[in-house]
């Protein structure tokens, strides 16, 4: 007793060993990843100020591209009005020469004058080799100089005559760089180096325009785009963006995947570590009944060991009683005891082997083990056998271990009955899969607290007794007999009803 209470006392220890060392993990992994949390939101946050600011310059850059662009529009409209009177003052040298010059100061925009049929009459700014006076101004390059709307007028004898201009220099420059700029930009935001899930799409967001570390599955349909972008959005705020041409994008981003992990990593680690308790738990279950069944084992064996020897003295006494002057009904009623010594030595040494299981009529072998019984117990117990019609109900058991089951719910039914009388009903039924046995007292009852833990190794209620009788009883029938033995009903101070279960 002493040995299992140690072992007990071991394994609680153990027990609360492992739930120590999984608070504690689960704690320093829960610090760890929120100090890590925090620094990966603090790098998501100076992320998006950069993209910001970036975002800024560019709008800047854009606005400051475009007051350029308007001045040169302004330029070219007082040279083309300049034009028009140098036209118109031929006649007056002094008006023609002041126009002129004011034409000859334009040094940056390239310039072209033709005619209503696109004769070149006049280029400012325009390489010589490209197109010169005289030549019709076609193909890619009337395309290129008809991005911006020409300046149709006409002198006084109502002739038609066009001024094209193109991109200065300089505008031309400062556009490939503000393009740059946006290329860079959003590589930067699809491409950023913490991994930030990022969706860019327009100002109505009714369109995407750039994506970085998304799966295309999870925006691959409306309902799932609308779901993401809200998801985004209630993470962080989203960031309004100005593009080319004064138009306006809107940056979505979510915390780094890190993050994420991070906060599920505790979880993870929490379920790992609660199944490895499990697991010591359920090893301590496996260990224990490993060591009951081994008790089981070696206190059975020993007992059919030392029951050896006196019985066989005892039935060698029996043969000398029968040959001397002695009532016969006296020695075979001690030889019948002696067959049931040896019986139950039988028993004990099946226990730990594989024992054989035949066909038997259950209603024979259940009426002989009762009529043993009713005749050495106390006649104020009333035993009764109530079977089938025919009285036949076959099973495949083996009898001596069977026995011993039915002996033990009859004896712990007898202490349950105690000085008082009462009875002990045996009903033997059948299904289509089970052979049914109920074996009721009028003892004093079972708590159903206690329904499952009666039949447990070292469990009893009386105040002398090891705890092995049920324990044995389900061991019987469950391991050896692949059947079920449990607790139908029990009623305070009114009985109990045990029922085991038999395949057929």
């Amino acid at each position: 007793m002493d040995r299992i209470l140690k072992t007990i006392k071991v394994r609680w220890i153990l027990l609360i060993s492992a739930l120590a060392i999984v608070a504690l993990s689960y704690g320093i992994t829960r610090i760890l990843a929120d100090q890590l949390a925090q620094k990966e939101r603090e790098r998501v946050r100076v992320w998006a100020d950069a993209i910001q600011q970036k975002a800024t310059t560019m709008a800047y850059v854009e606005s400051f591209f475009a007051s350029m662009s308007n001045d040169e529009r302004m330029r070219i409209e007082t040279w083309s009005t300049a034009f028009k009177r140098m036209l118109a003052s031929t006649h007056n040298a002094e008006q023609f020469e002041a126009n002129r010059r004011i034409i000859e100061k334009n040094t940056t925009i390239p310039m072209i004058f033709t005619d209503a049929r696109q004769h070149v009459l006049l280029t400012k700014n325009v390489n010589a080799e490209i197109i010169k006076q005289g030549d019709i101004l076609k193909g890619n390059l009337l395309k290129e100089f008809s991005r911006n709307q020409p300046i149709a007028y006409a002198d006084g004898r109502d002739t038609q005559f066009f001024l094209y201009y193109g991109e200065s220099e300089t505008i031309t420059k400062l556009r490939i760089t503000l393009d740059d700029l946006f290329d860079s930009f959003f590589k930067d935001i699809v491409e950023n180096s913490i991994s930030v899930p990022v969706i860019i799409t327009d100002s109505i967001v009714s369109k995407v325009l750039f994506t970085g570390n998304i799966d295309t599955a999870d925006i691959n349909t409306p309902s799932k785009l609308h779901r993401t972008l809200h998801n985004m959005a209630s993470q962080n705020r989203p960031l309004e963006i100005s593009g080319k041409q004064e138009s306006t994008m809107i940056v979505y981003y979510e915390r780094s995947g890190l993050i994420t992990r991070l906060k599920l990593f505790p979880f993870v680690m929490g379920v790992i570590l609660a199944a490895f308790v499990v697991i010591v738990i359920m090893n301590f279950r496996i260990t224990g009944k490993s060591e009951q069944d081994q008790l089981f084992v070696s206190m059975s064996r020993e007992t059919a060991h030392q029951l050896g020897t006196p019985i066989s003295s005892l039935m060698a006494w029996i043969e000398y009683l029968h040959s001397q002057d002695i009532d016969s009904d006296v020695v075979d009623e001690i030889s019948k005891d002696v067959k049931r010594l040896e019986v139950i030595s039988q028993r004990f040494s099946k226990i730990g082997s594989k024992p054989t299981l035949k066909m038997e009529n259950l209603t024979q072998v259940i009426k002989n083990s009762v009529h043993y019984l009713s005749s050495r117990y106390s006649q104020k117990v009333r035993f009764a056998v109530h079977t089938p019609e025919d009285g036949i109900v076959f099973a495949n058991i083996n009898i001596q271990l069977f026995e011993w089951v039915l002996e033990n719910l009859c004896k712990n039914a007898v202490d349950a009955i105690g000085n008082s009388e009462g009875s002990i009903d045996i009903r033997i039924s059948e299904t289509k899969e089970h052979v049914v046995i109920d074996v009721r007292d009028s003892g004093k009852g079972i708590a159903k607290a206690n329904f499952e833990t009666i039949f447990k190794a070292g469990y009893t209620s009386k105040t002398r007794g090891w705890g092995l009788g049920l324990a044995l009883c389900k061991r019987i029938i469950e391991d050896y007999h692949q059947g079920s033995i449990f607790v139908v009903q029990s009623i305070i101070h009114k009985g109990t009803t045990f029922r085991i279960l038999l395949k057929k």
